[in-house]
């Protein structure tokens, strides 16, 4: 019993320590700021689009290149998803949204 009672310790710890560590990064997204906890950064040639990798989630801050605007680079803003989330659906979602306000 000793055992199992450590180990739900450790458990509980880690979990406690990796929400502080989402809750941290989803305020930061919603004030429209780059996360700090994530594992690497991958960058795109789309405009300017990153990608953040946290522990089972990802932030990406979509940039787009407007034709129509003369080759004007769009922001919009950091974006917090799952960790399964393509870019390509990221921004799908994001322009559609953008697009009907």
């Amino acid at each position: 019993m000793r055992k199992t009672k450590k180990r739900l310790i450790i458990i509980s710890i880690v979990l406690f320590l990796w929400l502080i560590m989402l809750s941290t990064d989803i305020i930061l997204v919603e004030k429209n700021q780059a996360p700090v906890f994530y594992a690497r950064e991958v960058s795109y040639d789309d405009g300017g689009s990153k990608k953040y990798v946290g522990l089972f989630y990802q932030v990406y801050h979509v940039k787009s290149i407007d034709p129509e605007q003369g080759e004007q680079v769009i922001d919009y803003g950091y974006h917090l998803v799952p960790w399964f989330y393509s870019l390509d659906y990221v921004k799908e979602f994001v322009i559609e949204d953008a697009m009907d306000n």
